[in-house]
């Protein structure tokens, strides 16, 4: 009697490597093979197709596998079984893997099967065995992705960045080929420009990023797009050469210091946060350039401040002053700033003058020195006091002499308290540059007045108008005057001004103004310090 003999086993082969570079210059890929062939040609089974990857198995998103699944699923009557290697070669994916071999076995009839690994479906207890072969590389993947991290965390503990540089920073390696960051010749000023724009205050975030974003396009470099990303960028220690590690498990988050060169000072960087965390207003004031006067003149007729707004008309659209009652002054702006541009030539001030209040600004500057040195030493002080107790805490806290709630506390507290300082002796640094170069910077700008206005960007000449003219400007018939007359213009040009000038030179009358004087007779020439940030 004749036996029929068991059709032939049909099967798809699959084999994968981890990463691109593996499958170009590694041999697993061609190992797999090989074996995979030789198993099936000893048992008698024919290949019908031949699938590979070179993505990791963490997810089954893998090109291969997709042609694969849709493979199976069109010719699911023709095929038997899919073979594998091991199971690290399917998934790394423990409940991926178990759902991926259910989809196969009872969806399609077709059974995953490693040849170093097998496993008898049709007996239960086998998933038992089927568990522990697909648990096992999960299991090791996690022990990787810990070691790995760790390992990350061990080097930014020791100041060495790990990731994609930040903008402002390029890759390179240090003499023992160790991965480091270190300053990008092109977008290194970009980040500390962007810095001391904000720190004058004369520019909102969203201008400085558009300004440097397109600076950036230029030079075919990325930059931060995004405001979200701006103001990450803006509070970011790495900019002064720390780095900020982030608490895991047990630990809590540190700052330390980087191995890497710092883009900014401490000084402007502590001045940017506290900018940052200043209280603000409500609404924001809204600048244009088409109308720097908005705001600053009044009303000839009832000496109410003046508003703005632009008008259609043939040949496009029209900006003009006007009183917010009917019948009041209404002016072309066009005009009215042109205008003003010459009333501001036409203040001229004299060399001998210009040099008495560098003088006077220059013995302020002197008196108040010591006074800041000495809260500079003080607060030093309470630095290395806060560093000693911060040192004691954490060898309480590792000893178990301390519970970890009270760790916690004392260290955010001391730690708020350095913040504060740093912050305090930022702004005593910045003071300290800042009153030496505003003596340069205002001997400049009571010289050319109208030059300075019209570089100003438009918040700047917000604030130089509110600083010379506080209480207002009146324009009328083409000329300016002020109402009531510029405390600071009187000053300039007023009795003490004068006696300061005619000791300098023999000549009281050394100051050209076409406004009128006024203002009390005994303010001191030495007030101006006083009236500092309009110079």
């Amino acid at each position: 009697m004749a036996t029929t003999r068991p059709a032939r086993q049909r099967v798809i082969l699959y084999t994968r490597v981890s990463t691109k570079e593996q499958s170009e210059r590694g041999y697993s890929l061609r190992d797999q093979e090989r074996r995979l062939r030789e198993h099936c040609e000893r048992k008698g089974i024919e290949v019908v197709a031949h699938f590979q990857d070179d993505h990791s198995a963490k997810t089954f998103d893998r090109p291969g596998f997709k042609r694969l699944k849709r493979f199976a699923r069109l010719n699911r009557n023709r095929i038997d079984g899919i073979l594998f290697t091991k199971w690290s070669r399917f998934s790394r994916d423990q409940a991926g893997a178990m759902n991926m071999v259910k989809h196969f076995l009872d969806g399609l009839g077709i059974e995953p099967q490693a040849i170093e690994q097998p496993v008898d479906y049709s007996v239960p207890e086998q998933w038992f065995l089927l568990a522990i072969y697909i648990t096992e590389p999960y299991v090791d993947n996690q022990r990787r992705s810990l070691s790995v991290r760790q390992g990350m965390r061990q080097a930014n503990m020791e100041g060495r960045w790990t990731t994609t540089p930040p903008i402002g920073y390029q890759r390179s390696y240090d003499e023992d080929r160790k991965f480091m960051i270190v300053p990008d010749p092109e977008t290194a000023p970009l980040i500390r420009e962007a810095f001391e724009m904000f720190a004058t205050g004369q520019y909102n975030m969203n201008e400085i990023r558009k300004i440097l974003s397109r600076r950036a396009k230029a030079l075919d470099r990325r930059f931060y797009n995004s405001r979200s990303r701006f103001n990450l960028m803006l509070r970011n220690v790495v900019y002064i050469g720390k780095m900020r590690v982030r608490a895991w498990r047990d630990e809590p988050e540190q700052i330390v210091d980087g191995q890497h060169e710092a883009l900014v000072g401490e000084a402007l960087f502590y001045k940017v946060q506290s900018l940052f965390d200043a209280p603000r207003s409500g609404r924001k004031a809204k600048y244009r350039v088409e109308m720097p006067l908005r705001g600053h003149l009044s009303c000839s007729h009832c000496k109410s401040p003046m508003t703005g707004s632009a008008s259609t008309g043939v040949g496009g659209r029209y900006w003009y002053y006007h009183c917010q009652q009917s019948g009041h002054d209404r002016v072309p702006a066009e005009r009215a700033n042109k205008d003003f541009t010459k009333y501001l030539s036409n203040i001229k001030i004299a060399p001998a003058i210009v040099e008495v209040f560098g003088d006077v600004l220059l013995d302020v500057l002197m008196d108040v020195r010591q006074d800041r040195q000495g809260e500079e030493a003080a607060l030093r002080k309470k630095m290395g006091a806060l560093e000693e107790k911060l040192f004691g805490i954490d060898v309480a806290f590792v000893e178990g002499r301390i519970e970890r709630d009270s760790y916690e506390r004392m260290k955010e507290r001391y730690t708020e308290n350095q913040i504060n300082i740093q912050l305090r002796l930022g702004d005593l640094k910045l003071s300290r540059v800042d009153l030496a170069e505003q003596v340069q910077f205002g001997l400049g700008l009571l010289s050319s007045l109208d030059v300075a206005f019209i570089d100003a960007s438009p918040r700047g000449r917000h604030e130089l108008l509110s600083s010379i003219f506080p209480r207002g400007l009146i324009y009328r018939d083409g000329s300016y005057r002020t109402s009531p007359p510029s405390e600071i213009l009187y000053l300039l040009s007023g009795k003490n001004a004068a006696v300061y000038a005619k000791e300098k030179t023999g000549h009281p009358r050394l100051l050209t103004l076409d406004v009128p004087s006024g203002g009390p007779d005994e303010t001191r020439t030495r007030d101006l310090w006083r009236d500092r940030p309009a110079f």
